[in-house]
């Protein structure tokens, strides 16, 4: 086999999470079978360093101790089956995995470890474990993700493209120190300190004029510090100079230490491959993970670097969930970056032994619909996680053993669907209105949430978090509408900005390009460069299997079903009927 990467610019990505790890090795060649006979010729798996490296200076990826951990022979099997592979060696991987993957000898040198505002160590929250977290700027740290990385690379270099299965490689995993990523949460490690001293500096050119910026006595450089919650200055919208610092300082901590892992794999020869970066939701979205920064980060030098949001619902699938996604694609859409891609959709759902929920299974028509509304709302493709069930999941479409589950006929569907469009990739969503999604409300925000799992803070204040709120309120507003949103920074002229104090009858007038007549629908306009559009349909809150489809601003004779090449004409109120099936729909549009 000979891997090769698909022209992103038409071609979408659409690859599933095997982790041939977690299973049986006598499975690993059927479970493979039925991922292709699926038509999904890419898969993504971790390698866990913890299970890799128990003993530090012993690392086997052969499975001599082990023969679940034999890499050679599962991407041999990858080579024969002709399916590409992302390859996600860490070195924290989270996926429900004992230490996130870190090895226990990693985890038990304190010194190693991110420090919060109060001195404890970072406890990352890694479901259904917490763990001590690394600091990202620890030498100590970094010399041994080079140990790790350098072996890695090494022993597998005959797997890399040209020739080989790897074609791209993941850095780190929702980078965020284990959920813990919040004003104050995370880094006063010593060596953190150390960059934040420096990057101030660097920003303001001495520790004078840093004193006279902050309005704070400092007589040299160790006199810098960053903000702790008793000393927070400003109030509300207006953040202190020094707050700003620390702020842009942590988006730059994040990217320099993702920017730093492209850099190893560089020099461990892994530099030709595809880089992605998978980011989490956040309380505010954007901070402190900016996928702009970091994308801008990697490609320097003309790499290829692809940066996304992980997506995840918990059952049932709602308004809100719908809302959120839009909000992901449209933050992807603005990024710059590559390919606006997915690296995580839920296929299934995580379960864990002697875990409680209080939430129900989630249904074939809710992740076939989850999968459909990525696409519609403008990714550009995505990773189904998992696709191949393991320990701590269930309800993959893909068995542990290879047969196919109850949602394999729904993969199946979806990829036919995508690929018959070969240059789908090439559509993007075509814009009702604007958002301005402005950065100063963001960093106001920020600067007193906490994490996904406790939004809430001692030092919360709901005038710096009110207007970020109402931005979160108009993008659930618009999406409810069907009206596609684009993200920008600050109004402009070309179309009607919706700010956070914008109300309803502001916007009653604007109408979707495109909507159905049934309640629970999906539907988005894609334009391609060359003026073709595309029409796509979700049912993803309705078990109807038909929709009225109406058009707005210019006049559609007829849709032809892309799968099929069915057509549908317009009736005389000027509607057109389609029939659909579970998940995405496509349309071609015909005048």
């Amino acid at each position: 086999m000979t891997g090769t990467r698909p022209d992103f610019q038409k071609t979408p990505l659409m690859s599933g999470e095997v982790q041939f790890w977690r299973m049986a090795p006598e499975n690993w060649a059927p479970a493979l079978k039925t991922v292709k006979s699926l038509g999904i010729d890419c898969i993504a798996t971790y390698l866990s360093w913890r299970r890799h490296a128990p003993e530090k200076g012993t690392t086997d990826l052969r499975g001599r101790q082990d023969r679940n951990l034999d890499v050679h022979r599962f991407l041999d099997l990858c080579a024969a089956n002709d399916i590409s592979v992302q390859l996600k060696p860490g070195p924290w991987i989270c996926a429900e995995e004992t230490g996130g993957g870190l090895p226990d000898w990693i985890l038990a040198d304190t010194d190693m470890m991110a420090r919060d505002h109060a001195g404890k160590i970072v406890m990352g929250y890694n479901p259904p474990f917490k763990h001590p977290m690394p600091s990202y700027m620890s030498r100590r740290f970094r010399d041994a993700v080079v140990s790790w990385i350098g072996f890695v690379w090494s022993d597998l270099a005959a797997f890399m493209e040209p020739g080989g299965p790897i074609v791209a490689t993941q850095l780190d995993n929702e980078p965020s120190l284990g959920f813990q990523d919040t004003m104050f949460g995370f880094d006063y490690h010593p060596d953190a300190l150390a960059a934040f001293r420096s990057f101030v500096l660097m920003r303001h050119g001495s520790v004078r004029d840093l004193a006279a910026a902050w309005e704070r006595p400092l007589a040299r450089k160790d006199d810098i510090r960053p903000p702790y919650p008793e000393d927070l200055g400003g109030s509300g919208l207006h953040p202190s100079v020094r707050d700003l610092d620390w702020m842009d300082f942590q988006q730059h901590y994040i990217a320099d230490y993702l920017g730093w892992l492209q850099q190893v794999n560089e020099q461990a020869g892994a530099g030709h491959l595809t880089s992605f970066v998978n980011l989490n939701t956040h309380p505010v979205r954007g901070r402190p993970q900016s996928g702009q920064l970091i994308g801008s980060t990697l490609r320097r030098n003309g790499k290829t670097a692809i940066v996304g949001e992980d997506h995840y619902f918990v059952p049932p699938f709602d308004a809100r969930d719908l809302a959120g996604l839009a909000l992901a694609a449209a933050q992807g859409m603005a990024s710059g970056t590559s390919l606006v891609w997915a690296p995580e959709v839920q296929a299934g759902i995580w379960r864990s032994p002697g875990e409680k929920v209080d939430y129900p299974d989630p249904t074939d028509d809710e992740l076939a619909g989850w999968w459909g509304a990525s696409l519609a709302l403008g990714y550009q493709g995505l990773n189904l996680y998992m696709l191949v069930n393991r320990e701590n999941w269930a309800f993959a479409p893909v068995g542990e053993d290879g047969t196919p589950g109850r949602s394999a006929a729904l993969v199946d569907a979806l990829m036919k669907t995508v690929r018959a469009v070969p240059d789908l990739a090439s559509y993007r969503p075509v814009a009702d209105v604007a958002l301005v999604w402005d950065p100063a409300i963001l960093d106001a925000a920020y600067r007193v949430a906490g994490t996904q799992a406790a939004p809430l803070t001692p030092w919360d204040d709901p005038t710096a978090t009110d207007a970020y709120r109402r931005l979160e309120a108009a993008a659930a507003s618009l999406t409810a509408r069907g009206l596609h949103f684009a993200l920008v920074p600050a109004p402009r002229d070309d179309l009607f900005c919706v700010t956070g104090t914008t109300s309803d009858r502001d916007v009653i007038d604007i109408v979707p390009r495109v909507s159905a007549r049934e309640p629970g629908m999906l539907c988005r306009l894609h334009r391609n460069p060359e003026g073709a559009e595309l029409v796509h349909v979700v049912p993803w809150g309705t078990s109807v299997r038909q929709a009225t489809l109406r058009f707005t601003g210019h006049t559609v004779t007829a849709l032809r079903e892309a799968a099929s090449g069915r057509i549908f004409s317009c009736a005389p109120d000027g509607t057109i009927a389609v029939s659909l099936s579970s998940g995405l729909n496509l349309f071609h549009v015909v005048g």
